[in-house]
């Protein structure tokens, strides 16, 4: 059927309508009372439209609307008392009359409903709206009735509304806990069957009112517990209701209040309770939360700390919180735990860096268990190697440096790599560097070992970090040091390869390679090392007098290697380099003086000599002077320069305190000039020796005797007597030190004395006056005799014989020196003869005299000494007494020298 066309104001014809239906005459009375009820609804519901649109319509219009209705309610009433639906008719009045602005006419109404029709089924709407006018007009207990009335019913339309409001009604009148037991009647209804997990998700569910509902509910319950005891009410009650799964939002809203009224220790404590009673809770750790939030806000930071404290100890991954919940459904908890050991981490640390010594450690320790529970929780956090790197550094600041070292070796060396990495690795040589020094023995030694391997670690891990080099520096040095010079060399040549190093440290590098090939004696290998380090000094304009030195030993040893191989030229070029690499090194004059010597070694005399020459002008005062001077001696002797070497082997003993060696050295320089016919230069030397008293007894005696064989030779008689004397005054002293030879020598030289003597005699010639050049004459015997006689008590047989037969020839000579002497000049013939006469009277006994001498010495022939002095004394005799001596059956040739 097609649509009626819409009615236009049908409201407003329908109670017109109604009005003059009840104008009509002897109209039925239920119709009549239908009539009204219907005219009053429609008035009721014209007034609440007219309410709906106040901002069209003033109070006047709406109010005059309502007391139509009202009317209309209380002449239908009056008129139909027995109305079967005047409980409708009552309500609907009550409903008017309040609409109109009569609430006591509306609650007097509803008091009429119940007291007549209890039965109503509308009783328990009647009894709430009861409750709502008597709650308005703050008459609480009766309102409580009420209200109670409708929760005790079976109706389930108003009770959650009645309970809400009972539980007010209870609460204005200071009737806390059955106000709070309303309550939570009101919440155990609307949260029933669901879990405590689910609680959040059912409140997201709920429409505005339901929500506003459950938060004024909780609102109320918390000034209930507030105007108690607080949290010990709640807990209390909580416990006696079982512990509901909606419990938090008690605690939460309590807390809540405390906020408001900016009790912030209060609501921190309230939310701490919850967690500590229901640590298990899926709710606790957020309410714990919350708790800290409330202590920031009201800025106590301290106890904000310790509560953070106390959260991690709760709520870490290892509690039995989490046993029972996933972390990723509680992510904001995960990472408020991060945060927190984090911060609290940092707080401890930043404490600690302030302390004084005694509080110090502690706050370290607090530092250190929670950078250790950070990295536990949370091993791959971004943060992660920060901590790790923090953990280092306070396990160093307590003197914990083993573990420091495994601290800062994770945070350097985890990947992927931090920005701090690189400062944990370096950091981590610096513990390992604490950590040794406290060791001894064997412990000292294996972590002096690890940390060596660490810095080679570290300086390959972050070749660009500043200290790069000089880790691996340190650790080539260490290795060094502990003769390991293969690995030493291994980091040393790391160094010198590395083109970003400063050239202080390859230079530094290249010397340590030096010194480690040095000391395996691969000196070769050294010396090109210390060679790359000079010339890095050089560029740098710098001079190291020390590399000098190592570079001058290591080619100073390949000199001495080549030496010891038999190989002298390549020892002396070796030496020879040291001069022209390190000219000012202090092995310089030794490996000078090397190289002469191995060139003299290699045959190569002159360059040798040339060697030994520069030295020693370049080193007059060298401790190795007298060397030089015996090289040279020998090279000069073994090339044909005897008095070259000679005049070194006087340098010798000139320059040394050594006894023996100046003997030696100037019995060769005499030698040596002897060879060289250089005569008096090998007196000179003679005399030097003997002045010097530089050797033995017998080796004085002989040099006197070559000094008397000098002097012969050279015609100096002087010096010749003047050396016998010597030698046989010297002989004479010599005491237990005298020999055969020395007095054999000596008995020649005290010939050779009287000789000269016996020659003084025979030069003095018998003249007139006789008697005073007889006295000359005889006085000079005198002294020849005693010298011969000196001569021959040495015992030596042909000195014995020499002296003999000179003493016979001194009495036979003087003995015809009388026949010759000159004669007076003025003496006639008989004077002349009797002049004559008295000297064959002086002259007999000295002819007597001298065959005496002469026969005894001829007599040594029966002792079977028959030299040449025996011979002349034969032939003497011949002369003096022919007619006994004169039998030679041989005649020998007549010798006068002493040879």
């Amino acid at each position: 059927l097609p649509p009626d066309e819409p009615i236009p104001d049908a409201e407003q014809r329908a109670r017109e309508a109604y009005r003059a239906l009840l104008q009509l005459p002897g109209l039925d009375p239920e119709i009549a009372a239908e009539a009204t009820r219907r005219l009053g609804d429609l008035e009721l519901e014209s007034g609440e439209a007219q309410a709906l649109s106040a901002s069209e319509q003033d109070d006047r219009v709406q109010a005059e609307a309502y007391r139509d209705a009202a009317a209309l309610y209380r002449e239908l009433l009056a008129k139909h008392p027995d109305y079967p639906r005047n409980d409708l008719v009552l309500y609907q009045l009550a409903r008017a009359e309040e609409s109109g602005g009569d609430p006591a006419a509306a609650l007097t109404a509803l008091d009429q409903l119940i007291q007549r029709y209890p039965q109503t089924p509308i009783v328990d709407e009647v009894q709430f709206r009861r409750g709502e006018l008597l709650f308005s007009e703050q008459r609480y207990q009766e309102a409580e009735s009420a209200y109670a009335a409708v929760v005790g019913s079976a109706s389930e339309q108003f009770h959650d509304e009645a309970l809400y409001k009972l539980g007010w009604s209870q609460f204005k009148q200071g009737e806390y806990e059955a106000s709070l037991d309303s309550f939570f009647a009101l919440l155990d209804g609307r949260f029933a069957g669901i879990p405590a997990d689910r609680v959040d998700a059912e409140i997201e569910a709920m429409s505005r009112p339901e929500r506003e509902l459950l938060d004024d509910s909780l609102r109320v319950m918390s000034l209930s517990f507030s105007y108690l005891e607080g949290v010990d009410s709640l807990q209390r009650t909580l416990a006696r209701r079982g512990q509901p799964a909606y419990g938090s939002l008690n605690y939460l809203s309590l807390s809540q209040l405390y906020l408001d009224q900016q009790r912030y220790v209060d609501a921190a404590g309230v939310l701490m309770s919850y967690a500590k009673a229901n640590p298990q809770q899926p709710r606790a750790p957020y309410l714990y939360m919350q708790a800290i939030a409330a202590l920031e806000k009201g800025r106590f930071p301290g106890e904000a700390l310790a509560a953070r404290q106390t959260f991690v100890e709760n709520f870490g991954f290892d509690k039995p919180y989490w046993q029972a919940q996933d972390r990723a459904t509680h992510q904001a908890v995960v990472d408020y735990l991060r945060d927190s050991i984090w911060l609290l981490a940092q707080q401890a640390h930043a404490e600690a860096q302030r302390a004084k010594p005694p509080e110090r450690a502690a706050r370290y320790q607090a530092a250190i268990a929670n950078y250790r529970s950070y990295l536990e929780y949370f091993p791959t956090d971004a943060r992660a190697a920060e901590a790790q790197f923090l953990l280092g550094e306070a396990l160093f600041e307590i003197g914990d440096y083993a573990a420091a070292v495994a601290s800062y070796e994770a945070a350097a060396y985890r990947e992927p790599r931090d920005p701090r990495s690189a400062e944990a690795g370096y950091a981590s040589l610096l513990a390992y560097a604490k950590q040794e020094s406290k060791l001894a023995g064997e412990p000292k030694s294996q972590w002096h070992e690890r940390r060596l391997a660490a810095e080679l670690r570290f300086a390959d891990s972050f070749p660009d970090h500043e200290r790069a080099v000089l880790a691996r520096g340190d650790a080539a040095r260490g290795y060094y040091a502990d003769k390991d010079y293969r690995r030493a060399i291994e980091a040393a040549q790391a160094i010198t390869a590395d083109a970003k190093a400063p050239a202080q440290q390859r230079r530094d590098a290249w010397q340590l390679i030096g010194l480690a090939n040095f000391d395996q004696n691969r000196y070769a290998e050294a010396e090109s090392a210390f060679i790359e380090a000079q010339r890095l000094d050089e560029a740098a304009g710098k001079h190291e007098p020390a590399l000098t030195e190592q570079l001058a030993a290591s080619i100073y040893k390949q000199g001495e290697a080549a030496r010891s191989a038999g190989d002298p030229r390549a020892a002396a070029e070796a030496f020879e380099r040291v001069a022209r690499l390190t000219p000012e090194a202090s092995i310089r004059p030794t490996a000078d003086y090397d190289a002469a010597q191995a060139r003299l070694a290699a045959g190569d005399t002159a360059a040798g000599i040339a060697g030994l020459e520069a030295y020693r002008r370049a080193y007059p005062g060298s401790e190795l002077a007298d060397k030089v001077d015996a090289s040279l001696a020998v090279a000069y002797a073994d090339s044909g320069q005897p008095a070259a070497a000679a005049q070194q082997y006087q340098r010798i003993a000139a320059g040394t305190a050594d006894p023996k060696l100046r003997r030696e050295a100037l019995l060769q320089a005499a030698d040596l000039y002897a060879k060289g016919g250089d005569r008096l230069r090998e007196a000179d030397t003679l005399k030097a020796f003997v002045d010097q008293r530089a050797g033995s007894f017998d080796e004085t005696v002989e040099a006197l005797q070559r000094l008397i064989g000098l002097a012969a030779a050279r015609g100096d008689e002087n010096a010749r007597m003047d050396w016998s004397r010597r030698l046989v005054a010297y002989e004479r002293a010599g005491g237990a030190d005298r020999t055969d030879r020395t007095r054999y020598l000596a008995a020649h030289a005290s010939l050779e004395l009287a000789e000269a003597l016996r020659a003084s005699y025979e030069s003095v010639r018998l003249v007139a006056p006789l008697k005073t050049s007889l006295a000359t004459k005889r006085k000079r015997m005198e002294e020849a005799l005693a010298a011969y006689a000196s001569a021959a008590e040495y015992g030596v047989a042909d000195v014995q014989t020499a002296a003999t037969y000179r003493t016979g020839e001194l009495y036979h000579a003087l003995a015809q020196a009388l026949y010759d002497s000159e004669r007076p000049a003025n003496l006639d013939a008989e004077a002349r003869e009797q002049y004559e006469l008295l000297l064959d009277e002086q002259a007999y006994p000295f002819e007597d005299k001298a065959a005496e001498i002469h026969a005894a010495n001829a007599q040594r022939a029966a002792e079977g000494i028959y030299d040449d002095w025996v011979r002349k004394s034969y032939a003497a005799l011949a002369q003096l007494k022919p007619a006994r001596w004169a039998k030679t059956e041989r005649q020998e040739p007549y010798v006068d020298a002493i040879r």
